[in-house]
Parts: C-alpha cells; structure tokens; sequence
C-alpha cells in the first residue's frame, strides 16, 4: 500500500470545502442579532455609572442587623 492511496481524493478535499463553506454561512447568517445591554437594564445610573443616583432606602425587619452594623463602622445610613 502507498501513501498515495492514503490520501483523500480531490473530490473529497471539494466535498468537504464545501461542507466547512456552508457550515460557516448557516452559523453566520442565523445567528440571532444579540442587543447589548445597557446601563439602564441594570439600574446604573448612566451620568455617574454607579448604582443609583438617589441613596438606597434603609433595609428594616431582620436585615436592619446589617443596617446597624454599618452604622457601627462608620458609614453611612
């Protein structure tokens, strides 16, 4: 056996171009438009980039633990 009978044919190197060819288009051409999300959809603030603009009201019920224990280090409420 020769190493010439190891090697595909031509006609499988055009087969298999052209499967890698239409593979790529179909991947290209439905891929869904994706829409970057924005600032907006998370709530940051687009002016300052920080969540947002106005303070956050305090937690209360059993997070209000949490709400002291700021308070205690110094920040604020």
């Amino acid at each position: 056996m020769s190493v010439v009978d190891l090697l595909p044919s031509p006609h499988q190197y055009y087969t298999l171009a052209v499967s890698l060819l239409q593979s790529a288009l179909d991947n290209y051409t439905h891929r869904p438009a994706q829409k970057r999300p924005s600032q907006a959809d998370f709530d940051v603030d687009a002016h300052t980039g920080f969540f947002p603009r106005s303070p956050l009201t305090p937690l209360s019920g059993v997070f209000s633990v949490w709400e002291a224990a700021l308070s205690d280090a110094g920040g604020e409420t």
